[in-house]
């Protein structure tokens, strides 16, 4: 069934490129993650659009980002999608955050886009959706990611973020919003991407027992949760600890190397 609009853009805070994820911290030379790539490799296009984004789970600014974002880390960089089919204005922080996080990743610059995202700051240090809105741990921790992106490491903004996270965290060391691991997740990953910058050690700590405490047998329970759950267990302690979560991901492979014949879930 197709969504629309709306439902797209909350379903793409509630997902991550698998083939990515796979390719960076644990399957690095496995066929499996070589055929993924090979895949989404196939699905970018001569004007910079992907073949089936339409179809997506994701609006098209996720999915073209995402897949950017993959392929530059398995340093496939010679044929990317492209990275602005939308205006700053138009973008949620979650969106911004992954654009700046892919235009790094690709070797490009994501410093000017700084001040749109500094914009949707709020005053206990964390980030919401929109400039205005709330602040919540997944669009703070997805903030400070674009923040690394764009070379801000010891400075008044993280610094800022890092407290309103620690003011957020919930009793057992998560964190919600909808639901628990996979807001987490991200916050976990943010706390790895400064830990040479800050003293985050208890921070890291607390955040990573409280995830894997939510891994089961069988992973995480989705495809969506599992990837991204092992790429802050792999950041941020033994890749070997998110075993369960990397055997649904590879479980859930198609034949022909994609995850959904999405190339934004692959």
């Amino acid at each position: 069934m197709r969504l629309n609009k709306s439902s797209k853009e909350l379903l793409a805070i509630f997902a991550v490129c698998v083939a990515g994820l796979l390719a960076s911290f644990v399957l690095a030379e496995d066929a499996a993650v070589t055929r993924g790539l090979d895949w989404l490799q196939a699905q970018v296009q001569a004007n910079g659009s992907l073949s089936g984004e339409a179809a997506s789970l994701a609006i098209v600014e996720q999915a073209r980002t995402e897949a950017a974002h993959t392929l530059s880390q398995a340093g496939r960089t010679t044929k990317l999608p492209d990275l602005s089919p939308s205006a700053v204005s138009d973008l949620s922080t979650e969106l911004l955050a992954r654009r700046m996080v892919a235009l790094n990743a690709a070797g490009q610059d994501a410093a000017p886009l700084l001040p749109a995202l500094s914009a949707r700051a709020n005053a206990d240090g964390g980030y919401g959706s929109a400039v205005g809105q709330p602040s919540n741990p997944l669009d703070t921790s997805m903030a400070l990611l674009a923040l690394r992106a764009a070379g801000v490491a010891q400075d008044p903004r993280p610094a800022a973020a890092f407290a309103y996270l620690d003011a957020a965290t919930n009793a057992d060391g998560s964190y919600s919003l909808g639901q628990n691991a996979y807001p987490t997740a991200y916050v976990l990953q943010a706390f790895a991407r400064y830990r040479s910058s800050y003293n985050l050690t208890a921070q890291i700590t607390r955040t990573r027992t409280a995830l894997l405490a939510m891994q089961g047998q069988a992973g995480f329970g989705d495809a969506v949760t599992d990837a991204v759950a092992t790429i802050a267990i792999a950041q941020s302690g033994s890749p070997a600890d998110a075993a369960p979560a990397v055997t649904a991901l590879k479980n859930g492979q198609l034949s022909d190397g994609s995850w959904q014949d999405d190339p934004y879930v692959t």
